[in-house]
């Protein structure tokens, strides 16, 4: 790609749709914990086939705003991109006839990650992650009773380990059943994926008798997990300790994570209004004490995907005006840059559409479900 603005600085008719895209994708990147930086750069690369550095930068300076500041900087951008090259989202290539130029573009399409290839994608995803906690649940079941220096934690450690690993033989039956039953063979070859920085491997296995760093040691590994990421990475600590423990107090979750009273406070009211978890309080009256229960990982983790579900659906009725309109001005803007990339970008967006809808469904009869479940058990629990 040349460096002509001609050609990646749209005409302002197109770029109202491109400024439309990015201001989805930017919405859609928060519930993934995705810099507003990085959810634009993606946004540029979905709109154009293929940029430079320097063109991202230009594309930043039109429509990145910080403050007062106008722009990308060149360091992000440039951190940006290889970050997203480790993790295979994006590739590089050398521009024509220019040895030290590169220019960078996405790996795939809509219908990519839901063809053959997204369905290797999510097997090595499903195969990293119920590895170490298969892992982790043979460490404590080789624990002797005479080495267990906190007994209730690793009770509670057997439990939860067995409630992850359930959950996620069942989030991958669901997918495999429902979304991959009858996948598309995809253009795009399997080298175009791979999960090599999703996780940070644990090389060394766990040699002591103590709960607590057990206990850290899956802390960590959920932190590094793309299952569990929470829309405020500063919350993520308090929500991986729920995880392991279940049920916390705001004083204990301080001594546990670090973290100050007041940004602990902030992410479980956060989790309460997001319906993650629950307040209460015990029926001793010595106890004046509020505790928070995380009752099921199943509940928090589904309802985070119907959310994310959401953020696409509510976006329809605009997919279905910007096409309508593309298709009425086809003859005025047909000829310029940019307009069929933007049209057949929201053509393909509004394919995968009725797919989301129907997982959107499944989510939500799942989540009654397991609602029913976790009510029954609560009142067992009470008698």
């Amino acid at each position: 790609m040349s460096e002509n603005r001609d050609e990646y600085i749209y005409d302002r008719r197109i770029r109202k749709y491109e400024e439309l895209i990015i201001d989805f994708v930017v919405k859609g990147g928060k519930n993934k914990r995705r810099s507003e930086r990085e959810s634009h750069i993606i946004g540029y690369l979905i709109t154009h086939e293929k940029l430079t550095q320097k063109q991202i930068r230009d594309l930043s300076l039109l429509y990145y705003q910080e403050g007062a500041r106008k722009g990308i900087s060149r360091g992000s951008i440039s951190n940006i991109l290889n970050y997203n090259l480790d993790l295979g989202m994006i590739k590089r290539s050398k521009v024509p006839g220019k040895k030290k130029k590169f220019e960078y573009q996405l790996r795939g399409s809509f219908l990519d990650y839901i063809s053959s290839l997204g369905k290797n994608l999510t097997l090595n995803l499903f195969k990293e992650e119920m590895s170490f906690y298969r892992s982790i649940k043979t460490q404590l079941e080789r624990i002797r009773p005479q080495e267990i220096d906190n007994s209730e934690l690793f009770k509670l450690l057997i439990n939860r380990t067995n409630e992850l690993i359930e959950y996620l033989e069942f989030l991958e039956t669901l997918l495999m059943k429902s979304l991959y039953s009858n996948v598309p063979e995809s253009k795009a070859s399997k080298s175009d994926y791979n999960v090599r920085k999703l996780y940070k491997k644990e090389t060394s296995s766990y040699g002591g008798t103590s709960m607590l760093d057990l206990e850290k040691k899956i802390v960590t590994y959920i932190l590094n997990s793309p299952f569990f990421i929470i829309e405020k990475e500063s919350y993520a600590p308090v929500m991986a300790y729920l995880i392991t423990r279940r049920v916390l107090t705001q004083s204990e979750l301080q001594t546990l994570t670090g973290i100050s009273s007041g940004l602990i406070s902030e992410a479980l009211n956060f989790f309460l209004n997001e319906g993650y978890i629950r307040a209460f309080k015990k029926d001793d009256i010595s106890d004046r004490q509020i505790y928070y229960s995380l009752d099921s990982i199943a509940i928090f983790n589904l309802s985070r995907y119907q959310k994310r579900l959401q953020i696409i659906l509510d976006f329809k009725p605009e997919v279905n005006r910007i096409l309508n309109e593309l298709k009425s001005r086809e003859g005025e803007l047909k000829n310029l840059a940019g307009y069929t990339r933007i049209r057949n970008y929201i053509s393909e967006f509004k394919s995968v559409i009725p797919l989301i809808e129907k997982f959107d469904q499944i989510f939500a009869d799942e989540i009654s479900q397991f609602e029913e479940k976790i009510a029954k058990e609560n009142s067992s629990d009470k008698k």
